[in-house]
């Protein structure tokens, strides 16, 4: 092999740019998650600090626009500042956070009034230090969050807020504020105000625009972000309906019988598919024991997944693979005949009679064969075809292995339905249906999607 390298996205049409970048774990990041110490600071040292504050002959307040003071003060010197340093820097050692270029805005003492009104805004930087250095016990004084909890700021505490996070100090105390900005792992001109000013974004989105790996790539669309959070949400929601969900987990995974499910787990069930806007004379359309394969055919099927089957295409229903042989029309017609090929095709018709006599669009098929097993794919979660109608047709009988039932949302009845070999069950695409974990043998079935053509 030569040293020539590719790059994978040119290989591949799955490519999308949300593919380019990573977004970590938001609630156990560093640069969200908050921190807060007791007892940091002391009433003697409250004594000092008091002293220079009052002291008439400064003239060192500046009143500011929301009704908080802020104070000229250099407290660069001061103890608790250095402290504060020393603290906030072993706390990101200890997160193994990379220190490399961070800085440190210059700290500054504010006076919380009861009566300002400051607005809700996200820090200059990465992280915000609050130090409320005061001790008059008698007054309250928190820290709101635009989105999340409000917290109670004790005399002597320290807290470290997420800069992306809108907050604001609300009551009545004097603190120490100053910001860290950590480049290593964020991007800094994602607080900036140009960046900020774009409507419609939550604390989220901008945290995820600054911490997006690699962070040596350049700022990220929101667009893009917007893109990978959808997408990641929507992987955590088959995962959940996959192995996490009770019903699921009692239905599928262990098997139960359906039959004694309770309307609760049912509306739970329903949920996993889509049958708005459907009348209730079309809303469950259902044939069973509809024969339509010799064993001979079956046996000729069966063989011929053995022969083709691979794990190689995911499935879309759960990011786990299809195990599955898509076959064309003119394929199955050689390994089942042309006149079975063509009965099979009609089976729509026994739902919709409109298509005997070419009152509607004519369909479109695709056809594909299925293995289930233990050490293949075990089990398929509740979901809806997108399709208009489906017909699976069982290629083996119960028999042959154990757990495997087609278990299905028939009206208000959650039933397993009868699996026979070379018998189809004829169903329109909205059907709830899933696949119950496999225990032991193989389960082989035929698919047929059938589309109304445009």
């Amino acid at each position: 092999m030569n040293g020539l390298k590719t790059p994978i996205a040119e290989l591949t049409d799955l490519y999308s740019e949300k593919d380019d970048i990573y977004l970590p774990d938001i609630e156990q990041h560093v640069l969200w998650r908050n921190a807060f110490f007791k007892h940091f600071s002391s009433r003697a040292a409250w004594q000092q600090y008091r002293a220079v504050i009052n002291d008439p002959h400064l003239k060192h307040w500046c009143e500011k626009e929301n009704g908080n003071a802020q104070s000229l003060i250099d407290c660069r010197g001061w103890k608790v500042f250095k402290d504060a340093i020393d603290r906030v820097y072993r706390y990101l050692m200890s997160e193994s956070v990379a220190l490399e270029r961070a800085t440190v805005t210059l700290p500054v003492i504010l006076s919380i009034e009861q009566h300002a009104k400051e607005a809700f805004a996200r820090g200059k930087a990465s992280l915000c230090i609050y130090i409320r250095i005061d001790f008059n016990t008698g007054a309250q004084m928190c820290l709101q969050s635009k989105e999340r909890m409000t917290v109670e700021l004790e005399c002597g505490s320290m807290h470290i807020v997420s800069g992306y996070q809108r907050h604001r100090l609300a009551g009545e105390g004097v603190v120490i504020a100053f910001q860290i900005d950590l480049p290593s792992i964020s991007r800094p001109d994602v607080l900036n105000a140009t960046y900020e000013s774009q409507s419609g974004l939550n604390d989220e989105w901008i945290f995820y625009a600054a911490v997006a790996q690699p962070i040596a790539r350049p700022l990220v669309s929101f667009e893009c972000i917007k893109e990978k959070i959808d997408w990641l949400e929507h992987r955590a929601y088959k995962r959940y309906r996959r192995l996490e969900c009770p019903v699921i987990k009692k239905y599928l995974l262990e098997n139960a019988n359906p039959q004694f499910a309770t309307q609760a787990e049912k509306d739970v069930v329903r949920g996993y598919g889509n049958q708005t806007g459907i009348t209730e004379p079309q809303r469950f359309h259902l044939k069973e024991h509809i024969l339509v394969l010799t064993e001979f055919q079956c046996f000729a099927l069966v063989q011929f997944i053995d022969d083709n089957i691979s794990s190689a295409v995911i499935d879309s229903v759960d990011d786990f693979p299809e195990y599955q042989v898509d076959v064309s029309l003119e394929l199955f017609a050689q390994l089942v005949g042309k006149e079975t090929c063509q009965t099979i095709l009609d089976l729509p018709k026994m739902l919709d009679k409109s298509l005997s006599h070419g009152l509607s669009p004519q369909l479109g098929y695709s056809l594909f064969l299925r293995l289930y097993s233990e050490e293949t794919r075990p089990l398929i979660p509740f979901h809806h075809d997108i399709c208009d109608y489906t017909c699976v047709i069982a290629l083996n009988d119960q028999a042959d292995f154990s757990g495997g039932h087609f278990v299905m949302l028939n009206g208000d009845n959650l039933e397993r339905a009868a699996w026979k070999q070379g018998e189809a069950l004829l169903h329109s695409g909205n059907l709830i249906h899933g696949v119950s974990k496999m225990k032991t043998g193989k389960r082989y079935s035929l698919v047929m999607f059938a589309n109304y053509l445009d």
